[in-house]
């Protein structure tokens, strides 16, 4: 019985390496900055810790909002520097935030960007997700029109849409109605003059 217990142990050692060894030859994500970077050739702007979502804590949305001094909070002023550092003499105004699949982290990113950016000058926060908006529910905003009813005409005051947050600092044009055909309305002259307006009006 003791050769028998011996020998599976020693057998199951040895699967066990040989599996270890062939998960980690076929894991192709990317554990660290410098991986991404020599793989695709672009420079990281910063990395976020994961915050989960949980009753007594606040949401991952609101974070930067709720405490600015958190290590959350400090890991999102690092993208923010990277952004403005990486074209010192034009700092790009408009930023878009997106990614390859869903539930990937782009409210989150975008709402605590955005507060991070009303730090140091006049910010507008521009929710073009025309299918899945979730910008006014994360914040609990209350006004259901925005930005497809500005593009729709049936608003005609941009002030009617458009939210205050963070002392003012922080301005918010959420999604609004949510439209038949999203990429019509985005790939419309009317957005691109309305994209314009919006440049001249904010700093970022």
């Amino acid at each position: 019985v003791k050769k028998i217990i011996g020998l599976a142990g020693i057998a199951g050692l040895f699967l066990g390496v040989i599996l270890a060894f062939a998960r980690e030859l076929s894991n192709n994500t990317f554990r660290t900055p410098d991986l991404l970077e020599d793989k695709i050739k672009v420079p990281v702007l910063g990395i976020t810790q994961l915050v989960k979502k949980n009753k007594l804590s606040v949401t991952p949305e609101k974070q930067y909002l709720d405490n600015s001094r958190t290590p959350f909070a400090e890991s999102i002023n690092t993208i923010r520097t990277g952004l403005i550092f990486s074209n010192i003499d034009k700092p790009p105004q408009t930023i878009l935030i997106t990614s390859s699949t869903g539930a990937e982290g782009k409210s989150t990113l975008a709402l605590n960007l955005a507060v991070a950016f009303s730090n140091i000058g006049k910010t507008l926060l521009l929710e073009v997700d025309l299918r899945k908006p979730s910008v006014a529910k994360n914040l609990q905003i209350k006004n259901t029109k925005g930005l497809t009813d500005i593009l729709s005409n049936s608003v005609k005051k941009m002030d009617e849409v458009i939210v205050t947050k963070n002392d003012g600092r922080l301005n918010i044009l959420c999604c609004g109605t949510i439209p038949q055909d999203p990429m019509e309305l985005l790939s419309s002259n009317k957005f691109e003059k309305l994209l314009a307006t919006l440049q001249a009006h904010y700093e970022y």
